[in-house]
């Protein structure tokens, strides 16, 4: 990984990384509260997306900060918790590579995990071995190492996927067209799209909705009136980014319209993730800066062939 970017965070996915806060486009005003720290290493200004496994990423980054961490970093970083010095250790591969074992059943998916583990002794291949059978003995079949995840991947597939949805806006694909990756791109940032303009968020079945009232507790009457946050369509209400809402729209030109309208959050979100890389801050949000979103995301496009779609 180039000295000059950030680590790649482990769940993002070119469908699902506008869920991050990392690239989730924000006025100034609302940047102020929510200044990322630019440290020496990404565990220090990582944030998780909710509901997902954060610790995997830490283990991962403090497995790389003990193998590569300079002398000084070690000293004022590491050393506080592990209560061990640089200069004590007899083999620091070795060291790092058996704390990511011990710590993480996913360890074998990472490539520089590999690579150390490729050049170790066969005593001490033979002891992390011994140390996974023992550690994770109901672990399924060990997963293929798989091609490698980088930035450029990454940024690249999304820029594609937005490109693809914009042509969609106007031409959506046919129920025989809507296989594999397509129907995924059409459907994710379709879905993704109707929540921006308002059209509700996670769908919530009718004998669950009971949940969701709440009496006005302004009321004091017998019978207090009900408030609910499940809308008509039976959806958690969300509020609408743009000055139009999903549910007012009846025809089909003027839904078409209000999607175009959420390609710059779409480009923007990119764009912040470009800037999260290169350790950078985010981009406050402003309708003046689509043109320049869209520059950026051409930019990042890299054509892929028919194989790698």
């Amino acid at each position: 990984m180039p000295k000059d970017e950030r680590f790649l965070p482990r769940q993002i996915t070119h469908f699902n990384y506008w869920e991050f806060d990392i690239a989730s486009p924000r006025t100034l005003q609302q940047q102020a509260d929510t200044f990322q720290r630019l440290g020496d290493f990404p565990e220090e200004c990582w944030t998780a997306r909710r509901g997902k496994s954060a610790a995997h990423q830490h283990i991962q980054q403090t497995f790389h900060l003990l193998l590569n961490a300079t002398p000084e970093i070690w000293e004022r970083d590491i050393r506080p918790w592990l209560h061990k010095l640089l200069s004590a250790m007899k083999d620091r591969r070795y060291f790092a590579l058996r704390f990511f074992v011990e710590n993480d059943k996913e360890w074998y998916g990472d490539e520089t995990a590999q690579e150390v583990k490729r050049g170790l002794s066969s005593s001490q291949r033979a002891a992390i071995n011994q140390l996974e059978r023992r550690k994770w003995p109901r672990r399924s079949k060990r997963p293929e190492p798989q091609r490698q995840r980088t930035w450029s991947n990454l940024l690249s597939e999304i820029a594609d996927d937005v490109g693809r949805f914009e042509n969609y806006i106007d031409n959506p694909p046919s129920a025989d067209e809507r296989t594999g990756n397509e129907q995924r791109i059409y459907r994710g940032y379709r879905n993704q799209a109707i929540k921006l303009l308002g059209g509700g968020g996670k769908y919530i079945s009718p004998s669950r909705r009971y949940i969701y009232q709440m009496p006005s507790p302004l009321d004091d009457s017998d019978n207090p009136s009900v408030s609910t946050c499940v809308n008509r369509n039976g959806r958690i209400e969300s509020r609408s980014h743009f000055s139009v809402n999903w549910l007012d729209l009846t025809t089909q030109d003027a839904k078409r319209n209000a999607l175009k309208l959420t390609l710059h959050w779409f480009h923007h979100t990119l764009r912040n993730l470009h800037e999260y890389r290169d350790k950078r801050q985010s981009i406050p949000w402003t309708p003046q800066c689509e043109g320049t979103c869209r520059r950026v995301c051409n930019k990042l496009l890299v054509p892929r062939t028919p194989r790698q779609r």
